[in-house]
């Protein structure tokens, strides 16, 4: 046998032994583990809830993560953000949060109901036009200093580097906003925990009624509120979605103008326009507990899912962080090579 075939043996044999010596100690654990029997405390709020079955059963869970894991593997690279957006129109659509029941001495969902200090218009109409037009304005120097080409061709059309410069950050910036709202959509339907103002909108008729009283559970009532709407969306609390987007943008916003902003003229432009960045989302997720829409543990979590996703994004999709040039690092070129020269641009 060759060597190369040896090595490669040895590789493969090493990576199976590796897995089964895990795969067995889950079936060990499986088979003969036995939970460590824990007390409680007779007054724990937190283990007082009603039984249900599993949402996913442990069969779907693992043959949807296998099989989803191949398929992910094979399509990645041809991944848009119309893919995913799609499930977000049939959440927004057709989805149903999960109904869960309250405490009646809850006082955490008795606040009353107040207008927001954001609307969802503002927060996704302000983030979105102001990412898209640093990026524009970022992008059009960039290319003016960084690029020798005047044209490039795409699908056999010359454009300027500048479009497809824009079309690139701006469609990385898009799909990494969709996945950050799918994955805030996903827990708001199925955990379905109910928002601060919930009483005020819901108006339960065991409380109307006088029937719910103590530290009793409820879950089976009936909310007399008029608007069913607001009904639904007082059941969406976790994780906060202002907070989620906004920190995604903003995260990303401030990572890109690290990347690509390297104008040296001043030091201290960079970093004021990251602050105020991260200010913009700092203020949209403390409104939201202000306005009684979330709990702070609400906007806890949705400011780091989308800190987080910002940076996967950023880091590992977006590729902006490969290339850097600045302005005086770019050699003088002569006005007729940079005029004739309409081979194809490579992506930065």
């Amino acid at each position: 046998m060759p060597k190369s075939n040896k090595q490669w043996a040895w590789r493969i044999s090493f990576d199976v032994a590796c897995l089964l010596i895990v795969g067995f100690s889950v079936l060990a654990f499986y088979l003969a583990g036995r939970p460590f029997e824990r007390g409680f405390y007779c007054d724990n709020d937190s283990i007082r809830y009603p039984y249900h079955h599993g949402t996913i059963s442990s069969t779907v869970l693992y043959s949807v993560g296998f099989a989803l894991n191949m398929v992910a593997v094979s399509v990645a690279r041809q991944s848009t953000p119309a893919a995913v957006a799609v499930p977000l129109l049939v959440f927004f659509t057709v989805g149903q949060p999960f109904e869960r029941g309250f405490f009646c001495d809850d006082e955490s969902i008795r606040f009353p109901l107040k207008p927001d200090t954001i609307t969802n218009l503002a927060c996704y109409a302000v983030a979105v036009t102001l990412t898209v037009i640093m990026m524009s304005i970022v992008e059009y120097f960039h290319c003016k200093h960084c690029h020798r080409q005047k044209t490039m061709e795409v699908c056999r059309l010359k454009v300027h580097p500048w479009f497809w410069a824009i079309y690139q950050m701006v469609g990385v910036f898009a799909f990494g906003a969709a996945c950050s709202q799918l994955a805030t959509d996903i827990g708001k339907y199925s955990i379905g925990r109910l928002r601060p103002h919930f009483i005020a909108v819901c108006r339960p008729d065991v409380l109307e009624n006088g029937s719910c009283t103590d530290h009793t559970y409820i879950t089976n009532f009936k909310c007399l509120g008029p608007d069913e709407k607001a009904i639904r969306e007082a059941r969406l609390s976790f994780p906060s979605g202002h907070a989620s987007f906004s920190f995604y943008t903003m995260v990303y916003l401030a990572l890109y103008l690290q990347a690509r902003l390297t104008w040296r003229a001043t030091k201290l432009l960079r970093p004021f326009l990251q602050f105020v960045c991260l200010m913009l989302c700092w203020y949209t997720a403390l409104s939201r507990v202000s306005d009684y829409k979330h709990h702070p543990t609400d906007v806890l979590a949705g400011a780091v899912l989308g800190a987080i996703v910002a940076v996967l994004v950023a880091v590992f999709v977006s590729g902006m962080f490969k290339r850097r040039c600045a302005a005086a690092d770019i050699a003088p070129v002569s006005r007729q090579n940079t005029v004739n020269n309409s081979e194809p641009l490579q992506p930065v």
